[in-house]
């Protein structure tokens, strides 16, 4: 995985992150303190155990930027989207003189994409499965257009070892527009790629359920 830029300010939301815990340092070490009252023997209750301030806030952040972020309720307030998980869908490719279109179904004898996200609040990496390569992110942004955030990923495409002899290995962009449509997620775009392929094509996938 590696990190992925956002258009607003991360540190904004890592400040209320310091407010919070900062409020519920005093009353979580006032409730350990009465709990160890209760343990039976003098050499415990003679001791006043305290979670340090920073040590409680570096756990609530690596507890948001894992899990707490993804969730619906608070995803309305944060970026970005959370695109976790496996995406299916087609693509049409230059590459085919009369644009074919290519659709898979998640399945491993198709040839379209199936591509595999895996996020987190900061960091991002993205796969996408070909039958003759694999393509993986090198970097990644969000950027917001319009009502829709927009995917923008740089790739690394390596042709398997049995791909046709044209296949080399390359580097290419997607820009993935993130939309819903009656409750199932979408991802559409372009992608472009280096000279070495001078390909380029549109893609749709939706999220697999």
């Amino acid at each position: 995985m590696h990190p992925y830029s956002i258009q607003s300010a991360r540190w904004t939301k890592v400040g209320y992150l310091m407010l919070i815990t900062v409020l519920l340092a005093g009353p979580l070490n006032s409730a350990i303190s009465q709990a160890i009252t209760i343990i039976p023997g003098s050499y415990i209750n003679d001791v006043s155990p305290a979670i340090p301030t920073m040590t409680l806030f570096g756990g609530l952040y690596l507890v948001w930027n894992k899990y707490i972020w993804r969730y619906p309720v608070i995803s309305r307030f944060t970026e970005p989207p959370d695109l976790n998980g496996e995406w299916i869908g087609g693509l049409q490719s230059s590459y085919q003189s009369d644009l074919d279109e290519y659709r898979t179904d998640g399945g491993s004898t198709v040839e379209g994409p199936r591509i595999v996200i895996d996020q987190t609040w900061t960091r991002i990496s993205v796969t996408a499965y070909f039958k003759d390569s694999t393509s993986v992110s090198t970097t990644a942004s969000f950027i917001q257009d319009m009502s829709d955030p927009v995917l923008r990923i740089t790739y690394r495409n390596m042709p398997d070892g049995q791909s046709e002899d044209s296949m080399v290995m390359h580097t290419g962009t997607n820009d993935l527009r993130y939309r819903t449509d009656q409750d199932m997620e979408m991802l559409e775009g372009k992608y472009y790629t280096d000279e070495h392929r001078n390909n380029h094509g549109s893609i749709r996938l939706r999220k697999k359920d």
